[in-house]
């Protein structure tokens, strides 16, 4: 869990669908949006905040003409060593279900308006060990939603949980080696039904379904930030075939690799 940026702006201009290869927690300071992720919408207004998965597409609509808000950039917990008891990181590693929640903070509104400015500043001044400064501000930030919404946050703890977190980050970091679920459950001493079980109870996903999503998250940023060929990125990302992965992308965003590219790859 690192902080990659903090940002706070005043717009009226909506963002149309599009994804970061990040988490994100948006802060709404007044006004309102109308927020779609995948295939619900929700509105979020003065005092609310919206977490984002890097799995997730979503666009952003100012229904409001005031309007300022913060934006909070998170990498992928798994690449940044998440201990298995670190309950407050469970929110942006678990419960994939919760992720694109909006949360209504305003009975904290003062501490949270307090701290995402100082976040920004920190963040904007660039001092002496920033990042340490931010990370601390960051999970300050993680007790406060806490504190305001505790049912967001993974509620199970003990021997299943760090299972699952270790296959998580294993996921996470090797997307395109192979991996069975019936290897994972012998090296665990679980059943596969048992493993499964528990990995959808903690995280949202079954564990075949969280793999991927690791390896369509790799290929979007592979299709947006470079220009792999797609049967390359086929196998990087670990997909059998080049038709299986079109048909399966398509699936999970409504477009093909290449219309993908060309929607989201900077010009």
């Amino acid at each position: 869990m690192h902080v990659l940026s903090v940002s706070y702006a005043e717009t009226l201009s909506g963002l149309s669908r599009h994804y970061h290869d990040c988490h994100q927690i948006l802060y709404i300071r007044s006004g309102t949006i109308r927020a779609t992720v995948g295939g619900e919408t929700c509105l979020v207004s003065d005092g609310g905040l919206l977490i984002l998965s890097r799995f997730e597409t979503h666009a952003i609509e100012v229904l409001s003409t005031d309007y300022c808000r913060y934006a909070l950039r998170i990498s992928s917990a798994a690449s940044q060593g998440v201990q298995e008891n670190d309950l407050l990181a469970s929110v942006l590693v678990n419960r994939a279900e919760d992720f694109h929640h909006a949360v209504d903070t305003a009975e904290a509104r003062p501490a949270f308006d307090a701290l995402f400015a100082d976040l920004t500043a920190e963040y904007t001044a660039q001092g002496a060990l920033c990042a340490e400064m931010l990370d601390l501000g960051l999970r300050r930030l993680l007790i406060l939603l806490y504190r305001c919404a505790p049912e967001l946050f993974l509620r199970e703890s003990g021997q299943n949980t760090v299972v699952v977190q270790a296959i998580q980050r294993r996921f996470e970091a090797n997307y395109a080696a192979e991996h069975s679920l019936a290897d994972l459950a012998a090296e665990y001493h679980l059943s596969p039904s048992h493993l499964s079980h528990i990995f959808k109870r903690i995280t949202g996903y079954a564990p075949m379904e969280y793999l991927t999503a690791c390896r369509l998250s790799a290929a979007k940023s592979l299709l947006t930030t470079t220009n792999t060929p797609v049967k390359e990125i086929v196998f990087r990302c670990g997909f059998s075939d080049e038709s299986n992965f079109c048909r399966m992308f398509k699936a999970r965003t409504g477009l093909t690799p290449r219309a993908f590219r060309k929607q989201y790859q900077p010009m």
